[in-house]
């Protein structure tokens, strides 16, 4: 059998299933079991390919028709430019998160950049697989900004996955954090955040048995459950950072498609003021920001 006769019934079998993107999984496994790009794989296709890769090629398709993520069965998820590990422990990043990081990005070379001189100090709630924070670290450090990041997560097992992507693209760092807490429990407080940025857990309760099987049955469900409004975290999150972020400081989060109004409520009627909402490539609200204004 060839690559390109492989390759062709691997697609076939994933579209019988109604896999999703059955052409683009489907080759991206071929290049996770032999290394054959899209670059290379114009040169191979006519070559035959080994009877050990075509098993394993079918090993990996079947857990792919069982609606497992593609990330969670090749172990790596692209997040603004960098490969990121992910398994079952954690949220896959995902495109709509990268206007998050965006965002924060562009607050601080416009406004925090000249504002707070020195090392901007960002925490980054929720972490997960470290995505944000350290494409943060990544991004700003390249700008020349100085920053300090905390990333913070409840569960022990994220930090396993985010600690690894740390070392895979950071490496030792003085100024790049991991730290165990439930919200702000183990957060230093004193105002000490010039950025708080936080992806939380939105969906409620009763929509996650109508998110896809990817997200539905794979993904952590600590990380998806936001109660029965989908607003537990943000009432939390917005409640507690005002003894952990500076006056003028901004808060950051992602947002379900149809909860930019209630969780604009919930800033006014705390300390958050200037709330600006993002929208993401679809045109649906995504980001939302606002500044914490110490007096008024």
């Amino acid at each position: 059998m060839t690559v390109n006769e492989c390759l062709s019934k691997v697609s076939d079998k994933l579209r019988e299933y109604s896999v999703p993107d059955y052409d683009n999984d489907s080759f991206l496994l071929l290049w996770h079991v032999t290394g054959i790009s899209r670059n290379d794989y114009f040169i191979k296709k006519d070559e035959e390919i080994s009877d050990v890769y075509v098993q394993r090629l079918w090993e990996l398709a079947e857990r792919r028709i069982e609606r497992e993520p593609l990330q969670h069965i090749i172990g790596s998820q692209n997040f603004y430019g960098y490969d990121f590990y992910v398994d079952a422990d954690v949220l896959v990043p995902r495109q709509d998160t990268e206007i998050l990081v965006e965002n924060v990005i562009k607050k601080i070379m416009s406004d925090y950049k000249d504002t707070f001189p020195g090392t901007i100090m960002i925490l980054d709630m929720c972490t997960g697989s470290g995505c944000i924070a350290i494409s943060l670290y990544l991004e700003l450090t390249k700008l020349g900004v100085k920053c300090d990041i905390t990333a913070s997560d409840i569960s022990d097992k994220a930090l396993e996955v985010a600690n690894r992507n740390r070392e895979a693209l950071i490496g030792d760092s003085d100024s790049f954090h991991i730290v165990k807490s439930d919200v702000f429990e183990s957060i230093e407080r004193d105002n000490t955040f010039h950025i708080i940025v936080s992806n939380p857990p939105y969906i409620p309760t009763k929509d996650i048995e109508e998110l896809q099987p990817e997200v539905r049955l794979h993904d952590p469900m600590i990380a998806l459950d936001g109660d029965a409004d989908g607003l537990k975290f943000y009432r939390r999150i917005i409640k507690e950072s005002e003894s952990y972020i500076k006056d003028n400081g901004c808060l950051f989060f992602e947002i379900g498609y149809n909860q930019a109004s209630d969780v604009t409520e919930l800033m006014e009627e705390r300390s958050y003021r200037d709330i600006e909402v993002y929208k993401d490539l679809s045109g649906y609200d995504r980001v939302i920001t606002g500044v914490h204004i110490l007096e008024e």
